[in-house]
């Protein structure tokens, strides 16, 4: 399930970079968490954990 969850906060990061020119942040970053938790049956907190744990390390460099 994480993998499937990773795999498309990915996506949803990708297009929107792609159609803002930069990463999404706060209440943006919260829309995507909530539209990958509807798609996956689970809560955007799970989400937002996966996203934290995974997929955060921009903000680490």
């Amino acid at each position: 399930m994480t993998d499937r969850i990773k795999s498309s906060l990915l996506d949803c990061i990708q297009a929107y970079a792609r159609a803002h020119g930069s990463l999404p942040e706060g209440g943006d970053m919260d829309a995507i968490c909530e539209t990958v938790a509807a798609t996956h049956s689970t809560s955007s907190s799970e989400v937002r954990k996966v996203y934290d744990r995974d997929l955060r390390v921009w903000d680490a460099v």
